[in-house]
């Protein structure tokens, strides 16, 4: 039975659908660390060639001190924020009795009122809010204090595996330097190189325009949120600031979940200065966001935001948390390599 073209298209885009989901599933963990190897191989190269064209340093030297000045600019960065991070979480942990005092006095005062509304027994709500409070706090220890027990000896085992991944990527990506023209060779002269290049090619293409993209977008908007706090006087602008710029990352949620809704608050008890900022703020990360997408993925490669989500909940369902980035990559690559068969 000869098959019409939509058929044809049909099974090649079932079959492209799944082996996108079988490389994912079990090929990437695999390849992941020289994936990451290769990408930065190519990111210091062309600093590496300047170095060896003008201060006659070898290109895989160069490749080397690259890579320990963007480590060393990298850990600096990190040390600056974790250090303001460690501060104000500190600061949160030896005010929190005051503010569990205040959302207490809070709850009696919402307790009474609700008592005389609906002429309620004196103190009956409060007692029952009382002991689910109390409920709750016992379930939650007894749920956390075995978690952690039984998890302390896996999380020792993932951060040495973190540690050897890491040393396995730099050292991964300075062989990606060295043996860079022998790759490049072996890929043309392999019998399979046409399919290999119709394969890589939007591989490389899309994987590096979606990660980059949302790297850099997600960097810009933390800071945002951080200086805009900062501006506000609030006293954990860090903390908050990259707790609102990660919610950014997530269609569902975005910035506008916590600045908005704080914004009005602040209106409505009279703080129009830190109301405006805030607005400001959601403003500015909302066209960030917009602008630099569409400029970083292209219109080509670009995703609807119902797209976007609905592709990051199938990968949520497929692979866990880190499907909300997988999900969005894979799709990408299915269109891509679609397109480039299709062509072919």
């Amino acid at each position: 039975m000869r098959l019409s073209g939509k058929q044809k298209r049909a099974f090649r885009f079932i079959g492209i659908t799944a082996a996108v989901y079988l490389s994912f599933r079990f090929l990437l963990p695999l390849v992941i660390p020289f994936l990451l190897a290769y990408w930065i191989g190519l990111a210091v190269t062309p600093s590496a060639k300047w170095m060896k064209e003008h201060l006659r340093i070898p290109e895989v030297a160069g490749a080397v001190i690259m890579m320990l000045l963007a480590g060393i600019i990298l850990a600096g960065v990190c040390f600056l924020l974790g250090e303001q991070l460690v501060q104000q979480l500190s600061r949160l942990a030896e005010r929190l009795p005051g503010y569990l005092d205040t959302a207490q006095r809070w709850l009696e005062g919402c307790c009474r009122s609700a008592e005389r509304f609906f002429h309620l027994e004196d103190g009956l709500l409060l007692q029952k809010a009382g002991q689910m409070l109390q409920n709750a706090g016992e379930q939650l220890q007894s749920t956390i204090m075995p978690m952690v027990m039984e998890n302390s000896v896996s999380i020792v085992v993932w951060v040495i595996e973190v540690t050897t991944v890491l040393a396995i990527t730099i050292m991964a990506a300075v062989l990606s330097v060295k043996e860079r023209e022998g790759i490049r060779k072996l890929k043309e002269e392999s019998m399979y190189s046409r399919e290999i290049q119709m394969v890589c090619k939007p591989v490389a293409r899309v994987g590096q325009a979606y990660l980059r993209s949302q790297a850099i977008i997600l960097v810009i908007i933390i800071a945002i949120c951080i200086t805009g706090l900062f501006l506000i006087g609030n006293t954990y602008s860090v903390v908050l600031g990259i707790l609102i710029g990660l919610l950014d990352a997530l269609p569902l949620f975005g910035t506008g979940t916590v600045l908005i809704p704080w914004a009005l608050i602040l209106l409505v008890t009279g703080n129009f200065y830190q109301a405006a900022v805030l607005l400001t703020v959601y403003l500015v990360c909302y066209f960030i966001r917009e602008i630099l997408e569409a400029k970083l993925m292209g219109k080509r490669t670009g995703m609807t935001p119902l797209e976007t989500m609905l592709v990051m909940y199938v990968g949520l369902r497929l692979f866990g948390l880190i499907g909300l980035f997988l999900g969005p990559i894979g799709w990408l690559l299915i269109k891509e390599i679609d397109k480039t068969l299709k062509v072919a």
